[in-house]
């Protein structure tokens, strides 16, 4: 089984522009697809920025897909960074 891990941390902003948009229709595609393939979605976001209403919504929503694996870390943006590389 394949896993594909993103970022969903422009997810968390209160206006969202292009790259947010961007990862809401990745992710939302990906998930799709992941239920009818072997495939695996693994969204991650930091912790140190609080959920808003509408990303929590959509959390729900796809968390009810068995393909999904949500996590959110505590860790500074730099630390992050540095253990995707």
């Amino acid at each position: 089984m394949k896993t594909i891990a993103i970022d969903i941390r422009p997810l968390l902003e209160k206006s969202w522009g292009g790259v947010s948009w961007f990862t809401y229709y990745l992710t939302d595609g990906l998930i799709k697809q992941a239920s009818q393939e072997n495939l695996r979605v693994f969204l991650f976001y930091n912790q140190r920025k609080l959920l808003n209403d509408s990303t929590i919504r959509l959390l729900k929503k796809w968390r009810a897909r068995q393909c999904l694996i949500f996590k959110g870390y505590k860790l500074p943006y730099k630390i992050l960074h540095l253990t995707l590389r």
